[in-house]
C-alpha cells in the first residue's frame, strides 16, 4: 500500500444538516480528521453517527454540508477514490464473493489478513455467505484499513468479534494510522479510547470535543451502561 504519511492532510466536514421525515438528525455538525491520527466519534444509538458518515460518502441526502481537504473544497457527491473509503455498519462484501475476490477488488493482499489472523488461511476461497458474522467483520475491516486511501471510516469494526481479535485490531489500527487518517465509531467505548487521538461526541445533532470520561454524561453517553 502506498504511504500517505509523508505529508499531512486534513479532512473537514462542517455545518452538516440532515432532516428525515421532518425530524432533524444533524444540525450544524462538524468533524475533523487528520492523517496519522485516529478520530473517534461517540454517541448513543440513533444520534446520527452513521448518518454523518453516509453524508461524507455522498450516500445520504442532506440540507446543507461543506467538506474540504487541506482547506480546499471537496464536492460531497463526487467519488473520492484514493481519498476516502468506508466500512459501513452493515455487511460490505457481497455474499457471493470470496474473501480473496473482495480483497482483489480493493487491491489488498489477502496475506495481510492471514498473517494477522491465521485461521483465515483455510477460508480465503469460501463464499462469504458461509462465514460467521465475526469472520466477515474482521475481513472487511482489514480490507478497508489496508486499502490505498488517505482516510478510512470504520463504522462498528469491533462488532461481533472476540476480545482477543479486538486487541489485534486495535494494534493494526494504531499501525495503519502511520499511513492514513482513521475515523472510527463503535459501541465499545473503552476500545475506542485506547486507540484514539481525537474524540468527538455526537449529541442532539451536534459534535463536541471530548477530553476525558467526565465529558460524557453531560451528553447522555454513559459507558458503564453499554
Amino acid at each position: 500500500m502506498e504511504s500517505h504519511n509523508m505529508e499531512k492532510h486534513v479532512l473537514e466536514i462542517d455545518s452538516v444538516t440532515v432532516e428525515i421525515k421532518g425530524r432533524r438528525i444533524l444540525s450544524g455538525t462538524y468533524l475533523r480528521a487528520d492523517t496519522n491520527e485516529v478520530t473517534a466519534l461517540l454517541g448513543i444509538n440513533g444520534s446520527g453517527k452513521s448518518t454523518l458518515f453516509r453524508v461524507i460518502m455522498g450516500d445520504m441526502k442532506y440540507s446543507y454540508a461543506h467538506m474540504s481537504l487541506d482547506g480546499n473544497f471537496l464536492p460531497i457527491e463526487k467519488p473520492k477514490y484514493g481519498i476516502l473509503n468506508y466500512l459501513p455498519q452493515n455487511t460490505l462484501i457481497p455474499e457471493h464473493l470470496t474473501i480473496r475476490q473482495a480483497f482483489s477488488d480493493y487491491d489488498v493482499d489477502p496475506d495481510i489478513l492471514v498473517s494477522n489472523f491465521p485461521e483465515f488461511g483455510s477460508i480465503l476461497d469460501i463464499r462469504t455467505r458461509r462465514l460467521s458474522s465475526g469472520e466477515k467483520r474482521i475481513a472487511e475491516t482489514i480490507m478497508i484499513l489496508f486499502s490505498d486511501s488517505m482516510f478510512s471510516i470504520l463504522d462498528e469494526p469491533f462488532s461481533q468479534i472476540m476480545p482477543v481479535n479486538v486487541e489485534k485490531m486495535q494494534t493494526l489500527i494504531t499501525m495503519q494510522k502511520k499511513h492514513k487518517g482513521i475515523i472510527i465509531t463503535d459501541h465499545q467505548y473503552s476500545n475506542l479510547m485506547s486507540v484514539s487521538d481525537r474524540i468527538y461526541i455526537l449529541d442532539n445533532g451536534n459534535t463536541y470535543p471530548v477530553k476525558g470520561p467526565e465529558d460524557l454524561p453531560r451528553h447522555n453517553y454513559l459507558p458503564d451502561k453499554l
